[in-house]
């Protein structure tokens, strides 16, 4: 087999080896109430308007919101091991060529385990319970849902998975140690020397393994070896000879939140809720997650519909492992305002975050902006803003913009320090898509880089 051959033998095992995760799936039932707008209360469990959810039944209606209830008790065979609730939703638009610009999505509260709100979406398809189950105990679980816009048509919602499961902490572990080699294996180049030893390493890793169908005791056993070699010849170790010294890489979460899009300002309060949910739940299940979030009219929206949320991110400011930055009160243009709209900007969101957070940033973050106004770094220094970071300068048909960290001089000789990201997403360039928010291509490589990783 070539390289080609391997990789994709590799890429379908590790999707294979994806679905092995979670054991003695149970499903898991529902009732539904829909029809709420985006600022009425959650109903009493005992309202009239509750049904309950068929399989393969739809509900919700494209701008609304919906609520879902279910109750269970976690079986005797599932105590002690980590425990998922696996939940999928689907939309199915009422004309085939109506275009989906936002998907359904919930907030998930948690009741009879001590498990945080967590935010379920297209991208996040499971909700973490416990680490430890404990047997015979009674937990309800409510998703506070939206069921997304669709245009110009409407659409109805259906459930594609709804399954409650102990979670295999080994089998997990090597699924995402394989899905980041290959990764890193497709963005090197076919040359490389690196590249062939991660893909024979990952190779003779999965060799180790049993596939039989379905899997069987001997391929559980073997999981833990086979992590064991990846974490020895790749992740714990130096690099053998002719392999290029390691680049050290910082990571920090990030999600990119539209104020003001191709939905209502309420909507916005939803996801908000759901995307602060999902980085608190992330800190809570790894203690080496950090996450940076910039606009403070998203800290206010969260204050005031989920204090308890806003209590805990601010536990975790102080902290050190969340970091409220951008400097402005959202994302703005800054061609069409004008000065004093600039400065207003600047002032509101540099005055919140130092008397709500506690905190000053020093970087002003605009990675969604078409355009940025030359007096820019004249207001930022006065604000006492140093750097600024973007993504935009690369979207150009006819220019590549040649610098990724590089002097910005302003009209009266201000000069700050700015940073395009160079993030490829390798997802949109696999379906021949060029850009992207968080995406740039500039030649030459770094010993050390900044990684911004988005979580939608």
């Amino acid at each position: 087999m070539n390289d080609t051959q391997i990789y994709e033998k590799l890429a379908h095992l590790t999707e294979t080896l994806g679905r092995y995760r979670y054991r003695a799936p149970m499903p898991v039932t529902w009732r539904v109430y829909e029809g709420l707008g985006p600022d009425d209360p959650l109903p009493d469990p005992d309202a009239a308007g509750w049904r309950a959810l068929e399989t393969g039944a739809l509900w919700g209606a494209c701008g609304e919101r919906f609520v879902l209830a279910t109750a269970f008790t976690v079986p005797q065979a599932f105590a002690g091991r980590p425990l998922v609730l696996r939940v999928a939703f689907e939309a199915l638009p009422d004309d085939p060529d109506a275009k989906l610009f936002s998907a359904p999505q919930a907030l998930a509260e948690v009741r009879g385990l001590d498990a945080p709100l967590q935010g379920l979406d297209t991208l996040h398809r499971e909700i973490w319970l416990t680490e430890k189950a404990p047997a015979e105990r009674h937990v309800q679980v409510l998703l506070d849902g939206f069921a997304g816009i669709t245009q110009p048509a409407g659409h109805r919602v259906h459930l594609t998975q709804s399954a409650l499961s102990w979670l295999d902490a080994d089998v997990e572990g090597l699924y995402w140690d394989a899905r980041v080699l290959l990764e890193v294996i497709a963005t090197l180049p076919p040359t490389s020397p690196e590249r062939a030893y991660y893909l024979r390493t990952l190779d003779e890793a999965f060799r180790v393994l049993d596939w039989g169908d379905p899997p069987n005791g001997p391929f559980f056993a073997a999981v833990k070896r086979a992590r064991a070699l990846l974490q020895a010849r790749i992740f714990e170790q130096t690099p053998p000879e002719g392999v290029v010294p390691r680049p050290v890489v910082h990571a920090l979460g990030h999600a990119h939140l539209d104020v003001a899009w191709l939905w209502p300002l309420g909507v916005t309060r939803i996801k908000a809720a759901d995307t602060f949910a999902n980085a608190l739940a992330l800190m809570a299940h790894d203690p080496n997650f950090t996450y940076t979030q910039s606009q403070p009219y998203l800290y206010r929206v969260i204050a005031e519909d989920h204090p308890a949320l806003f209590a805990q991110l601010k536990a975790q400011i102080e902290a050190g492992r969340w970091d409220a930055t951008g400097g402005m009160w959202v994302e703005p243009d800054t061609n069409i305002p004008s000065g004093e709209a600039l400065v207003r900007q600047l002032l509101y969101g540099m005055r919140y975050f130092q008397r709500e957070l506690g905190v000053r940033p020093s970087v002003l973050w605009l990675p969604d902006t078409f355009g940025f106004s030359a007096a820019l770094p004249q207001l930022m220094r006065q604000a006492g803003l140093r750097y600024f970071f973007t993504s935009k300068l690369s979207w150009s048909e006819y220019t590549r913009f040649p610098y990724d960290t590089f002097w910005w001089e302003g009209l009266d000789g201000s000069r700050v320090l700015a940073h395009m990201a160079t993030t490829p997403s390798l997802a949109v360039r696999a379906q021949g898509i060029e850009r992207t928010t968080y995406d740039a291509r500039l030649a030459g490589v770094r010993a050390a880089m900044i990684l911004q990783v988005q979580f939608p």
